[in-house]
């Protein structure tokens, strides 16, 4: 559970909506440390083969906005995509190492940057 702003948000939740946005291959919702809301929804994204980082970031973000149905208080403050999604051996989603930064950034919406 993510707690922005003083509201609970369940990451899961955001994730079940996201992953119907067609150019998207894999995302994962955690909350990152914020100065304004303690916490702030965070989703790292896969995009689709062929779409550059910046296109990726255009599409979730305009999703997220209008075709999600999501309220803004749980639309992600931030979009990071990642060349993939950190997996143990047997397949589950790895949190920690986002939130601890171990993961391959190649943009970020927050910084408007791609490498």
């Amino acid at each position: 559970m993510i707690n922005s702003g003083g509201e609970n948000i369940y990451p899961e939740e955001i994730e079940h909506v996201l992953a119907r946005c067609p150019d998207l291959r894999e995302v994962v919702v955690i909350g990152t440390p914020d100065d304004k809301w303690g916490s702030a929804v965070t989703a790292f994204v896969v995009g689709a083969t062929g779409d550059s980082p910046s296109q990726t970031i255009a599409k979730v973000e305009r999703f997220a906005r209008f075709q999600s149905g999501l309220p803004s208080m749980k639309r992600p403050k931030r979009f990071v995509v990642v060349d993939q999604i950190p997996k143990s051996a047997v397949g589950k989603i790895l949190r920690c190492r986002l939130v601890e930064g171990d993961f391959t950034h190649l943009a970020d919406s927050s910084e408007g940057t791609t490498t």
